[in-house]
């Protein structure tokens, strides 16, 4: 059972970004200064040696390209609970599975470990098809790395 524990940890390490704030999450554009400061938004328009980012709430930031880091687009919810759902039978499969390898293969010596494995093994299931998705569907520019002559051009195209 004690190993059981660790591999749900050790999935739910490795889902870092599903902690990431419900603010950026949601949005459709997170731009990252070079301050790692994270900015999100619905709308981009990228108006001269400029990006502006508007939200939901009506809040415009204005921010020049040679201080963009880069710009991602998260993955989009739906898509997160489709994983996530594939994810439950395939982690209860492999939870039942290693469940029967801590008793030997017999359920009748303890029932409770086929029981346990099956349950952690949908959460972790759940969990790991959270994270596959958001690495899967999410998109970012590296603003940094181009030369500056194409910036403006590869934004553009970027938010369109």
């Amino acid at each position: 059972m004690r190993h059981l524990a660790a591999f749900l940890l050790l999935i739910f390490a490795a889902c870092g970004s599903v902690s990431q704030s419900r603010d950026l999450r949601d949005a459709r554009y997170v731009v990252v200064l070079h301050s790692n400061v994270s900015f999100g938004g619905e709308t981009a328009i990228c108006a001269d040696d400029s990006l502006e980012l508007r939200s939901e709430r009506r809040d415009v930031n204005r921010f020049a390209l040679s201080d963009i880091a880069f710009i991602e687009r998260p993955p989009n919810a739906v898509g997160r609970w489709i994983f996530g759902a594939i994810g439950v039978p395939v982690g209860a499969l492999i939870g039942g599975a290693t469940g029967l390898a801590i008793v030997s293969g017999s359920i009748d010596s303890d029932p409770k470990a086929f029981v346990y494995g099956i349950v952690t093994g949908a959460v972790a299931g759940f969990a790991g098809g959270v994270a596959l998705w958001e690495r899967i569907d999410s998109d970012r520019l590296n603003v940094a790395a181009l030369p500056a002559s194409e910036r403006r051009v590869r934004v553009e195209s970027f938010i369109k």
